[in-house]
């Protein structure tokens, strides 16, 4: 039986420490979850997680993706986002939470057009003196 992948990411902070930045929660759905996770109990996972969002990444072609590892072998997903109460058409800080889980540029198909996402290494920034 396959396994439903969550986690927790802190999305805009430093160092991912609790309590920083602001968290969502993002379920990776491998194809075989697919036919078993429709939209009542995606909500209802949200709900019960109680973050401002819950990011839903799955295959875009779930029939071409047997197995698992989907997610290591393919870099284009479609992503939903629920809140506690709704589905909403956008959602930034859980969209970079779905890229830091999946630690790769990867193509995010949704309801709001395509979303590229991915991992860039910054240099610290420098304080500015007044």
């Amino acid at each position: 039986m396959p396994k439903l992948t969550l986690r927790k990411v802190n999305a805009f902070t430093t160092g991912g420490l609790a309590g920083t930045g602001n968290p969502a929660a993002v379920c990776l759905l491998e194809a075989a979850l697919l036919a078993s996770m429709p939209d009542s109990l995606r909500q209802s996972i949200a709900a019960d997680i109680g973050l401002s969002e819950t990011a839903y990444v799955e295959p875009t072609e779930p029939a071409s993706c047997k197995g698992s590892g989907v997610f290591k072998q393919h870099d284009t997903f479609k992503l939903r986002w629920f809140t506690p109460a709704a589905e909403v058409p956008l959602c930034g800080h859980a969209t970079l939470a779905s890229a830091a889980v999946l630690f790769t540029g990867v193509l995010l198909g949704s309801c709001s057009g395509v979303l590229h996402a991915g991992h860039t290494p910054t240099k610290g920034c420098a304080a500015s003196k007044s």
